[in-house]
């Protein structure tokens, strides 16, 4: 998961660049609240392998259960499952704000 800068390049696209990101490991869990919940960009990155991974370029390295597995700097992803909660009204609201939604 990566969070983006915000910035917009010139053509008006959002930087594709990510402020930090973080590496969830299998069966753990991810709960996004507050402001980065709804104040910042988020998502999972459509690729087959993270690359360059270590404690300078992941932002929850030491809360890892095994970075070892990790140390070459490499993670081949695996299919997973994943469960999302969303309160609804929450994101209406966070859409609207930024124009996402169009109004009728």
């Amino acid at each position: 998961m990566a969070r983006h800068t915000g910035q917009f390049k010139e053509d008006g696209a959002l930087d594709p660049e990510p402020a930090w990101r973080i590496l969830q490991e299998p069966r753990s869990l991810l709960v996004t609240t507050d402001e980065l919940y709804t104040e910042y960009l988020h998502g999972i990155a459509d690729i087959e392998e993270d690359a360059d991974l270590s404690a300078e370029t992941v932002a929850n390295w030491d809360l890892l259960r095994s970075p070892g597995v990790y140390a070459n700097g490499r993670n081949i992803r695996q299919t997973r499952t994943s469960l999302t909660y969303r309160d609804v009204l929450q994101v209406s609201k966070v859409a609207n704000k930024l124009g996402i939604f169009l109004k009728r």
